[in-house]
């Protein structure tokens, strides 16, 4: 199958299977809209402050403040999407509602920060290193959204959310981007990119495993080879394919970009998710596909189409989408 072909049949395996299990499979094709997740939040106790702005910021710092969490170690540190933790509810009030406005005016550093915590919930922080490095990150952040730019460039989210029309425009968005993941403590293109998808920058994949196994497998294909998940290693895949197409990787000309710059394997994954999505809009196959419901779609085949819910038996699984990518 061509890659528009396996979209349109892991799309219609899952529609199949969300209707079997009555579930709405088109909530999963967009990011959250701020109502939806404060509304939700809501019921669990945590206050998300209301938008003083075109662009929601409370709800982008809170957002960014999970997904920060969430990135490896930090998860079993910060608990912050645990059902028996009360992080969520304790960063609302010493963040005032995730309100990065407010952040800044109450505390000078990430240093204050962590002193509010100890000094009103002193049996909170455990392990003193890691919450000062995860506190920094969401303060750097509170700064850049407040700030509309970071390390000295402007990068407002009017911008992020604006999906660029070409490769080229997509690949200088994707420059302007290393600035967050080196001027954010702890956080890492993955963290960057689910971040700015989640939020509505919907042009993004996240270059997960998942994702960068389906991109491997597109990839050896045109060498008649088949993807094997047990032998194979995606990143020596991609990283190969970067060497012997090395003239698809450079930045366009006429933006301050150095001639010897080149992608990155992450930012040539989310290249290739983003034309791999418009080829299947400018087929008419999917009007409304993008690089976020691709993104979607891909995850939750290779997550066995359980839809944050219960397990399946059926045969919607990774190895089933990569054998569906090998088939002529």
């Amino acid at each position: 199958m061509n890659r528009v072909e396996v979209y349109l049949k892991a799309k219609e395996r899952l529609e199949e299977l969300a209707r079997s299990e009555h579930v709405d499979i088109n909530k999963y094709y967009s990011p959250a809209t701020p109502k939806t997740l404060k509304a939700n939040r809501a019921e669990n106790q945590v206050y998300i402050a209301e938008s003083r702005s075109d662009i929601d910021l409370p709800f982008l710092f809170y957002l960014f403040c999970g997904l920060l969490a969430d990135r490896q170690y930090m998860g079993n540190i910060i608990k912050f999407y645990s059902k028996s933790s009360d992080t969520q509810q304790i960063l609302s009030n010493v963040l005032s509602g995730y309100d990065p406005k407010e952040t800044l005016e109450n505390y000078d550093d990430a240093i204050a920060l962590k002193q509010a915590i100890i000094s009103r919930y002193p049996n909170k922080i455990k392990n003193d290193n890691k919450w000062e490095n995860y506190l920094t990150g969401v303060y750097q952040c509170a700064r850049f959204l407040v700030d509309g730019k970071i390390g000295g460039i402007d990068l407002s989210f009017e911008y992020l959310l604006t999906e660029p029309k070409t490769s080229d425009e997509l690949k200088v968005y994707l420059y302007k981007l290393r600035v967050l993941i080196v001027n954010l403590c702890e956080v890492g293109t993955a963290v960057c990119y689910n971040w700015l998808k989640e939020c509505g920058a919907i042009w993004l994949a996240k270059p997960d495993l998942h994702i960068k196994r389906v991109v491997a497998a597109e990839l050896i294909k045109y060498d008649n080879k088949i993807f094997d998940p047990e032998q194979d290693d995606a990143d020596k895949i991609i990283a190969e394919y970067r060497r012997n197409h090395m003239d698809k990787m450079y930045f366009p000309s006429g933006y301050g970009i150095s001639k010897r710059c080149k992608l990155y394997p992450d930012e040539f994954v989310a290249l290739y998710m983003w034309e791999w999505a418009q080829e299947i809009r400018n087929n008419n196959t999917d009007s409304q596909c993008s690089a976020f419901k691709l993104d979607r779609i891909l995850y939750l085949y290779c997550t066995n189409g359980r839809f944050y819910l219960d397990d399946g038996d059926n045969d919607i699984s990774e190895d089933g989408l990569l054998g569906m990518i090998g088939v002529d």
